[in-house]
């Protein structure tokens, strides 16, 4: 088959989702022969299997099932896929789990399961394709690739995900050692570390772990009598984030968002007072007194001031979180809090950049 990698054979472990699937699917379309290792043959995102897509698109693929902490496992995958293609060319150790979890809420049994995943099994897959490739005759002067999964966030750091951030930082470092160890046996070891990877089914929160982690983050700050202001000026959002705020006694914005909110309380507070005063004058009465010009000014004054702050009227300070949904739409309401280095809870849609 013809392609950058025509002949070749590769194993991609995790290949049936996200992107050890991207991966498997081009791949294939270069002509190697792919392995697609993982704990279940159907996506996250739905759909076709991997397998299916690649089958269909006249591609050659396999499913086998691994899970990479396993030894086992990975010794029968690497042996499987040579009795059946002869060698082994190439070794994508990309398979990942995560906690979603800071150091003081990640358990023994999350730090191990994560660890177990993301660096025994790299490990792993690393060894055992070490094993194969240095008994294999050289092909245009390699005898084998590896390549692993790192992240953006093993090198800079992982926020509020302490096991997911050390995996990958172990994962940096471990290529880097299999690179210098093994080059003179003909192995070349490289590393990728992509960015932020959105995937999974549009419009279902597939990182159950982080939405948890929010949760809890919110509930902590609730506990300790904080103040979380809840953003959402579109149409759809703004009855949600009322009913919701309002239920939990916590402000929200909902209808505009005033610059400076955040950044300027100040003097945003001194528009807080205007409208508790207009309040007061109707309630008793004292708006209806005036003359007819003053009283209407008056009114449409109160009525500006209730649709942009009346959420707000309450809140005292700034708050200690912002939840916000739709960080596009309300991105000045980010940048005043991220200023501030106020935490933020953010609902995301597939057109931001989380």
């Amino acid at each position: 088959m013809h392609g950058l990698l025509g002949g070749k054979v590769a194993i991609v472990t995790g290949a049936s989702s996200g992107i050890g699937r991207a991966i498997a699917m081009s791949f294939a379309a270069e002509g190697a022969e792919v392995i697609i290792a993982d704990i279940v043959p159907e996506p996250l995102e739905g759909g076709e299997s991997t397998l299916a897509r690649i089958l269909h698109a006249g591609g050659r693929a396999a499913y086998e099932h691994a899970n990479v902490a396993l030894w086992d496992d990975v010794d029968a995958l690497i042996a499987k896929t040579v009795a059946r293609c002869g060698r082994l060319d190439v070794m994508v150790n990309n398979a990942a789990i995560y906690s979603g979890t800071p150091l003081l809420e990640t358990s023994a049994a999350q730090w191990a399961e994560v660890l177990d995943v993301n660096l025994t099994g790299m490990f792993n897959g690393c060894k055992r394709a070490v094993q194969q490739m240095i008994t294999q005759e050289p092909l245009r002067e390699v005898r084998g690739r590896l390549i692993n999964l790192g992240s953006q966030q093993g090198i800079v750091t992982a926020p509020r995900d302490t096991p997911y951030g050390v995996s990958k930082a172990g994962a940096i470092y471990l290529t880097k050692q299999i690179a210098v160890d093994y080059a003179n046996q003909l192995i070349v070891c490289n590393c990728i570390s992509p960015g932020k990877i959105v995937t999974g089914q549009p419009g279902l929160p597939m990182d159950p772990a982080l939405l948890e982690n929010a949760r809890n983050f919110a509930s902590e700050v609730a506990h300790r009598g904080g103040t979380v202001l809840f953003v959402g000026t579109k149409k759809q959002a703004r009855d949600a984030i009322r009913d919701t705020a309002t239920a939990a006694d916590m402000p929200y914005v909902n209808h505009r968002w005033l610059g400076g909110l955040l950044t300027n309380f100040q003097t945003i507070s001194l528009r807080i007072k205007r409208l508790h005063d207009l309040e007061r004058y109707e309630t008793e009465g004292q708006l209806a007194l005036l003359p007819t010009r003053e009283r209407m000014a008056a009114q449409a004054d109160l009525a500006k001031l209730r649709a942009n702050l009346g959420g707000v009227k309450n809140m005292q300070r700034p708050p200690d979180a912002v939840f916000v949904i739709d960080l596009k739409t309300e991105a000045i309401a980010v940048r005043e809090a991220q200023r501030l280095r106020i935490p933020i809870i953010g609902l995301v849609d597939t057109n931001c950049d989380p």
